[in-house]
């Protein structure tokens, strides 16, 4: 039996300004509402909370999600033959890392106290196939960076998005990458072990780090 449902919009024709205004009206009263800083003042408090507590915002849950994120990146330029751009792989494997985890602390009854981004998701998922899961909107990347990058897990300081894009055109070098060598710095990078430049400072260079993964910092 087909699962097909039937979906419906809404269009108009306008012949005039003022129509097309009038109706603009009516959908924006439809919005809903949310909340304007006439007063300026979240630029303040923003400014105070960079200051006070650098790399840290009221969303972050767990610690861990500063090393996951690095080594996830990490792993896709480890790869000799990359399967799908970075974006992409980045996007998969926070959601294929959400479930993982979800699921694992789930079977453990302790899922409820370990703070996991995509907590509701997650387990809405349990219940499909995995043709059918639903995608995590905010990621953990997009949360952690500018945290990655204050405290020097990322070596260099190119957003996220620029980040990525300099992989994509595969400008992996010291500079492209963002990369700035601290004072006195004369010496080979601490993962120069590997083939190829890595602009991340990691525990270790584990290239099995998903095997019995955890959201315990350790």
């Amino acid at each position: 039996m087909s699962n097909y449902q039937p979906t419906s919009g809404l269009g108009w024709i306008d012949f005039s300004d003022s129509d097309k205004q009038k109706v603009l009206k009516v959908l924006e009263l439809l919005k809903p509402e949310g909340t304007v800083d006439e007063l300026g003042v979240g630029v303040v408090r923003n400014s105070m909370s960079d200051a006070m507590f650098p790399g840290i915002t009221t969303i972050m849950t767990r610690a861990k999600y500063y090393f996951i994120v690095p080594r996830i990146l990490h792993s896709y330029l480890r790869l000799k033959h990359k399967p799908d751009s970075v974006k992409e792989y980045l996007r998969s494997q926070e959601n294929e890392i959400m479930n993982e985890l979800i699921k694992k602390y789930y079977d453990e009854n302790t899922l409820s106290e370990e703070r996991i981004i995509g907590h509701d998701i997650g387990l809405e998922n349990m219940g499909l196939h995995k043709s059918r899961y639903k995608e995590l909107q905010r990621k953990p990347s997009s949360i952690y960076w500018n945290g990655i990058r204050t405290y020097g897990i990322y070596k260099g300081q190119l957003s996220l998005a620029n980040f990525l894009y300099a992989i994509e055109k595969k400008k992996t070098t010291k500079f492209d990458s963002g990369y700035r060598a601290d004072e006195g710095d004369t010496s080979d990078d601490r993962d120069s072990k590997h083939d190829g430049y890595f602009p991340f400072y990691l525990p270790d260079y584990n290239d099995n780090w998903r095997k019995n993964l955890n959201i315990s910092l350790t």
